[in-house]
């Protein structure tokens, strides 16, 4: 089916934003498409196929993209540094995907982790123009830490859940550190 439909796609070559709404790694059907002159996207990709995405459309502006865990050996082998061109790359992460893998890249504005999965407020810090964070916070320790408050204070919009297991966060005493 995406095969079919990157045939469709690739002959309107007016298009300059595309947006692929499925859970499926969609990073076979783009590799097809690089006549198109994107300038906005949106999809699932692995983290893999992350890699490569600047290369197949360097017109590439805003991306926002939900990075799937299809190959569960290293990461270390994975260069997105070609990422930081983007003036805004939004992350919906994936399970088994984590905010370190990205640390090098300067263009997140925007970053959802998942339910379950550790976030690394320390790999937080490292995004300097990181804007908004949906996060789901597992330990009080999470919401406690001062570097939670310096990624709070660069922040324009904040969504949080928080752990059923642990008591509610005292709100006032996150926004005294900030």
């Amino acid at each position: 089916a995406l095969g079919c439909m990157s045939q469709c796609l690739s002959s309107m070559t007016r298009l300059t934003s595309l947006s692929i709404e499925t859970p499926e790694n969609v990073g076979c059907c783009l590799a097809e498409l690089t006549q198109l002159q994107l300038l906005e996207l949106r999809c699932s990709l692995c983290l893999h196929d992350l890699q490569h995405v600047m290369r197949w459309f360097p017109s590439l502006r805003h991306l926002d993209a939900k990075p799937i865990r299809c190959d569960w050996g290293a990461t270390t082998d994975l260069n997105l540094k070609a990422l930081n061109a983007l003036e805004s790359l939004n992350l919906n992460l994936q399970s088994g995907v984590y905010a370190e893998f990205f640390g090098e890249i300067t263009s997140v504005v925007s970053l959802q982790n998942t339910p379950g999965d550790p976030i690394s407020f320390a790999a937080l810090s490292t995004f300097p123009k990181l804007r908004h964070l949906g996060a789901f916070l597992n330990f009080p320790e999470h919401y406690m830490s001062n570097i939670f408050s310096q990624v709070l204070a660069q922040l324009t919009s904040l969504q949080l859940e928080m752990s059923k297991k642990f008591p509610r966060p005292d709100l006032t005493v996150i926004a005294d550190k900030l």
